[in-house]
């Protein structure tokens, strides 16, 4: 249980199953038993951030801890359990762990001073932004791991919906104020979403939306009479400052950037359906203790506000319904409502970023030492491996190898993890950087190869790669496949998923020496490769 919650922890104890092919660490991280077992008694004390062995359940990673923990109260580095479940709380012995502690200097997790109670950032724990939850279970870690309500006009569900799907995130649906409410009490979901631009609403709603508030919930509303009904703007943490009277477009140049290209990249000009135009559209927002994602007349309509977890649009969904301005096959509104879940879920899948105080997942620091997450990253390729006989067969297992190098080879950091796409998981999405003013990536050398946005078209020197790195992914970030132009492909396998492998049935895009590892010019069949590793800097 990594959150500092009060559902009194998680499934299960240390060693047990935690799903196919995966077990509990020390810490209740829940992380490839196929690792665990190469990784006890390999000589290597396996004590850190992403899988921790050391404990009596694993014979203290079969002896290559020493085994005997501390001296202290409770399990090893476990000490005055808040929540009763054996989870890292507040620690008393001193020693630079995970806790909520009282050391000097890093590496720890401290308290979130921030105050946004939910995603996205790196409080708590390492793997991104499990903080306090509403669902009394595991803490929303991924909107694949999310669960969402949603009570919408008839007209708008269809579109609205199916951001969930896009997602991969588990949803249900109310068709009326006493549903939802009955619904959101019994199924306690991570996000809320409330949209009407007609009847539909009274303060059962607004009840609603707040009792998922107070328990550490995210909201998402669309409504056209916030105006009329001030209790409902105390809830949402917002205040009109005018109202919308016919459909507005919407133009990307008012927008944050990090939140228009969040998942979906929305239309430059993202247009209401022709006669779709209600009465009453809406409303604009005060700047005041908000954040604007977008702006229409020069005022904020879609606001991010109760310090991260309630996104509210002035907008109407309903008058933008059947509309495609990209002509890309996705809705926009759906593409709209995508961005919005995910930039309160997507904290462990490479969201938008945080938007509470602060560069990206970097809060304060309690004890007087640098707080954990630097803002700043460190990128490197490994030594040449995967061969014929040698696979990485998921994203965990790729993730611990990535963690087991960078320890081996005296790279310092923490939440190792693939840099590796496929066709359907974007690496972007999956290795928890988050593009912002403040954020630098360095190689292994501490050189700085990156600053801003390493998604950008700026090419980028990385001098460990190997002959050659697999990657699959291009220089946006996202998939790239062995498409013409890309030399020495065979052209009879198809684009790389997983498990990475050579001499298999299948082929992956890369990189050598001399290049990008994100302009990789190579198409990988056979040979001994390496893979991309990310990791963020203390």
């Amino acid at each position: 249980d990594m959150d500092m919650d009060a559902d009194g922890g998680g499934d299960g104890d240390v060693g047990d199953s935690c799903g196919e092919g995966m077990v509990y660490d020390c810490l209740m991280s829940c992380v490839s038993e196929s690792t665990v077992t190469s990784w006890i008694g390999d000589g290597v004390c396996d004590d850190g951030f992403y899988i921790n062995l050391d404990c009596e359940e694993f014979d203290f990673d079969g002896g290559d801890c020493g085994g005997g923990g501390d001296a202290d109260i409770g399990p090893p580095d476990m000490d005055m359990d808040i929540d009763f479940d054996g989870g890292w709380d507040m620690d008393m012995d001193m020693d630079m762990d995970m806790d909520m502690d009282a050391d000097i200097g890093p590496p720890d997790m401290d308290m979130d001073m921030d105050a946004d109670i939910g995603p996205p950032d790196i409080d708590i724990d390492v793997d991104g932004g499990m903080d306090m939850d509403a669902d009394g279970g595991p803490p929303m870690s991924s909107c694949e791991d999310a669960t969402v309500l949603f009570y919408v006009y008839s007209s708008e569900e269809e579109e609205v919906t199916a951001a969930a799907t896009e997602l991969g995130m588990s949803y249900d649906t109310a068709t009326s104020s006493s549903e939802f409410a009955t619904k959101a009490a019994s199924m306690m979901p991570d996000i809320v979403v409330f949209s009407t631009p007609t009847s539909g609403y009274d303060d059962s709603v607004r009840t609603t939306l707040q009792s998922q508030l107070d328990s550490g919930g995210s909201v998402i509303t669309s409504f056209w009479y916030y105006n009329g009904y001030p209790e409902l703007q105390a809830t949402l943490g917002v205040s009109v400052s005018g109202s919308i009277d016919a459909a507005p477009t919407l133009i990307e140049s008012d927008a944050d950037s990090m939140f228009w290209n969040a998942y979906e990249t929305l239309p430059g000009a993202f247009t209401p359906a022709p006669g779709d135009s209600w009465g009453d559209n809406g409303d604009k927002w005060s700047d005041s203790g908000i954040e604007s994602l977008a702006r229409f007349e020069g005022e904020p309509i879609i606001a991010l506000s109760n310090d991260g977890s309630t996104i509210v649009n002035g907008l109407l969904f309903a008058d933008f319904v059947g509309m495609d301005s990209d002509g890309d096959g996705t809705p926009d509104l759906t593409e709209l409502v995508t961005n919005e879940l995910y930039s309160l879920c997507g904290s462990g899948s490479g969201g938008p970023g945080d938007f509470d105080i602060g560069p990206p997942d970097i809060d304060i620091d309690a004890d007087g030492g640098d707080p954990v997450g630097s803002g700043d990253f460190v990128l490197f390729a490994t030594d040449s491996f995967i061969d014929s006989s040698t696979t990485l067969d998921s994203r965990e297992e790729a993730d611990a190898y990535c963690e087991g190098y960078a320890a081996s080879a005296g790279i310092s950091g923490a939440d190792f993890r693939i840099v590796y796409s496929t066709p359907s998981e974007d690496a972007r999405d999956y290795v928890g950087y988050e593009p912002g003013p403040t954020t630098r990536v360095f190689d292994r050398y501490d050189t700085l190869i990156d600053e801003g946005d390493l998604w950008d078209d700026d090419s980028v020197s990385l001098p460990d790669m190997t002959t050659y790195t697999i990657t699959g992914t291009g220089k946006d970030g996202r998939h790239g496949d062995c498409d013409s132009g890309i030399t020495y492909g065979s052209g009879g396998y198809t684009p790389g998923s997983w498990p990475i492998c050579q001499y298999c049935d299948t082929e992956f895009r890369g990189a050598g020496t001399e290049d990008d590892p994100f302009d990789g010019q190579y198409c990988l069949w056979t040979g001994t490769r390496s893979i991309l590793c990310m990791g963020e800097r203390l």
